[in-house]
């Protein structure tokens, strides 16, 4: 017969593990005894295995229709990059499925800041869902940080109260205006990280405490 059935069955590798799943089954026909190739579809994200154990590429047609083909499509593999934006470096993913979700490495720590999740551009709009979002081609995720926020003291060392007795300031921001505080008989020298000596903090000056820090008056 010309008209003798037979069928090409098409399988994907899984996201993970050894297995393959049958995606599709093209049902055609063809002359008893005579010779049929499967032909490959074209699939996105995968590629053909042609050396899959299981692969029957070609075969005679079986006159009672029960001759399968089979082929076999690996997932390509992708790396996934970490930018941490300036934090701990965090090691890259290699190997990664076309579709397959990745597990969130160990944040990274940055001084100053807190981090804030990955996110799929360097500017930084949109979160990368490590629960739903797929990697489908080689990929890099930057950190986003947040600056903390500490309490700077004022203490007088001698003067009156200072007139703002605490301020809030943000890591990598200037200080901005500071408290004021007067002595009789004495000069102010300024504020100063330590009752005597220490260095000088100035309104100018760009804020690099990584906790809540006492400024003292100097005269």
């Amino acid at each position: 017969n010309t008209n003798t059935a037979y069928k090409v069955e098409h399988y994907q590798q899984d996201v993970s593990g050894e297995g393959y799943s049958l995606k599709d089954t093209d049902i055609l026909t063809g002359t008893t005894a005579a010779t049929a190739t499967a032909g490959a579809k074209t699939y996105s994200g995968f590629t053909e295995n042609t050396s899959h154990a299981s692969r029957v590429p070609s075969a005679a047609i079986a006159a009672d229709g029960s001759l399968v083909l089979k082929l076999y499509y690996d997932r390509n593999t992708f790396t996934v990059s970490f930018d941490s934006n300036g934090g701990f470096a965090v090691d890259s993913k290699t190997g990664i499925r076309y579709g397959a979700t990745i597990t969130a490495p160990d944040a990274p720590t940055k001084a100053g800041y807190t981090f804030a999740g990955w996110y799929k551009e360097a500017g930084l709009t949109t979160a990368w869902s490590f629960e739903t979002d797929t990697v489908t081609a080689a990929t890099t995720l930057y950190a986003k940080w947040t600056a903390n926020s500490y309490t700077v003291t004022f203490d007088g060392n001698g003067g009156e109260t200072p007139s703002s007795a605490t301020k809030s300031v943000t890591y990598d921001d200037t200080y901005g205006e500071l408290a004021t505080v007067s002595r009789t008989g004495y000069t102010f020298k300024g504020w100063f990280t330590a009752a005597s000596g220490g260095s000088e903090v100035n309104a100018i000056d760009t804020v690099k405490i990584t906790a809540d820090t006492t400024l003292y008056a100097q005269w």
